[in-house]
C-alpha cells in the first residue's frame, strides 16, 4: 500500500484546511473533519490495496477465477466509503467467493458495515432511534425506520444448515407474493412471503407436487430484505452461475419487482392468477370458453392461434385494438 501518497494527501488537506478562515471557535472542528478525511482515505486505500493484492496473487490464480470487479459503497461509523471489491469463481467447486466481503463479514449487498450497525443499536438503546439516526454515526445521518429495522432484526442472514443439491437444476423458480398477518401487537400488517423450487417433480400426474420447495415468510423484513435472505440460501443451494434461466412470479407489485440486485438476470412473469385476470379477462371479457381456449393455446406455444383469437375479439370490440 502507498502510504506515502496518503500522507501526502492529508499534509494538502492539513495545509488547506487551516490556512483558511482559522478561528479559536472552528480549530476543534477543523482537526476533527481532517482526522475523519485522513481516517476515512486510509480505510479505502487499505481495502483496495487487500483487493489488488488477493487479485493478483498466485495463491488467487491456482484457485480462483476472476468474475468481476465492481465498485461497492459502504456506510461505516466515520462516513461513506467507495471501494474496488473483486468477486472470483472457485475452480474446482465453481463457489462464488468474495474476498472483501469475508474480511467484513457482510451479507451480500450489505451497505450499513457491522461497526456502523453496533453503534447505531448501542446509540439508540442509550438515547432512542431519532437520535440515532442523526447523531450514531459520523458524517452521516440516516433513516429513523433503518435504525428500527436494524434493533427489530440484528441478523437476516439464514441461519439454518443448507445443503448444496448434487444435481444442478437447470431452471429455479421463486414465486412472491404477500399475506395480512394479524399480528398481536402490531395489529394487521401486510407481510412479505415467497417460496423457492425447481419445478414439478412430475409432470404426467393429476395432483403436480413441487421439487425442492423452501417457504419465506417475515414479519419484519421488507420486500428488499427478504430478496437479500432468499440469496442467501440460493447462492448456498446452488451453483447460480450455472442456472439456464430464474424465473420469479408474482402480482407486479414494486416490492416483487425489486429482485434485482439479488438476482439481475432473472425473468419476471405474473403469476397464472394475474396473468389471466390483468390479461386475458380483459380481452376476452366474460367469454369463458374462449379464454380458456386462448389460455390452452399460450401454454402449448400456439401463438398463431392465438393471434388469431385476439383479432377475432378485436373485430367484436375494435376500442380494444390500440390497448
Amino acid at each position: 500500500m502507498n502510504i506515502i501518497s496518503l500522507i501526502n494527501e492529508f499534509t494538502n488537506t492539513f495545509n488547506e484546511t487551516f490556512c483558511k478562515n482559522l478561528t479559536p471557535f472552528n480549530l476543534e472542528r477543523k482537526i476533527r473533519d481532517v482526522g475523519d478525511t485522513m481516517t476515512l482515505n486510509l480505510y479505502q486505500a487499505f481495502l483496495n490495496y487487500i483487493d489488488a493484492k488477493f487479485k493478483n496473487s498466485p495463491e488467487r490464480k491456482k484457485i480462483y477465477n476472476v468474475k468481476e470487479t465492481r465498485k461497492r459503497t459502504l456506510i461505516t461509523s466515520v462516513g461513506y466509503i467507495t471501494i474496488n471489491s473483486t468477486s472470483y469463481i472457485n475452480k474446482r467447486t465453481k463457489d462464488r467467493f468474495v474476498l472483501l466481503r469475508e474480511i467484513l463479514h457482510l451479507k451480500p449487498y450489505q451497505r450499513l458495515t457491522n461497526e456502523a450497525e453496533y453503534q447505531l443499536i448501542k446509540y439508540a438503546i442509550d438515547e432512542n432511534m431519532s437520535q440515532s439516526a442523526r447523531h450514531a454515526l459520523r458524517n452521516i445521518i440516516i433513516s429513523r425506520s433503518t435504525v428500527s429495522k436494524k434493533i427489530a432484526k440484528l441478523n437476516g442472514s439464514i441461519k439454518e444448515n443448507i445443503i448444496r443439491v448434487e444435481n444442478q437444476p437447470d431452471v429455479l423458480y421463486i414465486e412472491m407474493d404477500e399475506i395480512h398477518a394479524n399480528l398481536q401487537k402490531d395489529g394487521n400488517k401486510i407481510c412479505p412471503c415467497a417460496i423457492v423450487h425447481e419445478g414439478y417433480e412430475e409432470t404426467f400426474v393429476k395432483r403436480k407436487k413441487l421439487k425442492n420447495i423452501h417457504y419465506f415468510a417475515s414479519s419484519k423484513l421488507t420486500y428488499e430484505e427478504l430478496w437479500e435472505v432468499i440469496f442467501d440460501y440460493v447462492n448456498k443451494k446452488y451453483y447460480i452461475d450455472k442456472f439456464k434461466a430464474i424465473f420469479i412470479s408474482g402480482d407486479g407489485a414494486p416490492g416483487i419487482k425489486n429482485y434485482t440486485n439479488c438476482f439481475p438476470n432473472a425473468k419476471f412473469v405474473l403469476d397464472p392468477f394475474h396473468y389471466i385476470k390483468k390479461h386475458l379477462n380483459y380481452i376476452f371479457k366474460d367469454e369463458i370458453e374462449l379464454r380458456n381456449i386462448a389460455n390452452d393455446y399460450i401454454k402449448n406455444n400456439l401463438i398463431d392461434d392465438f393471434k388469431t383469437l385476439v383479432m377475432f375479439q378485436i373485430k367484436k370490440y375494435p376500442e380494444q385494438k390500440n390497448i
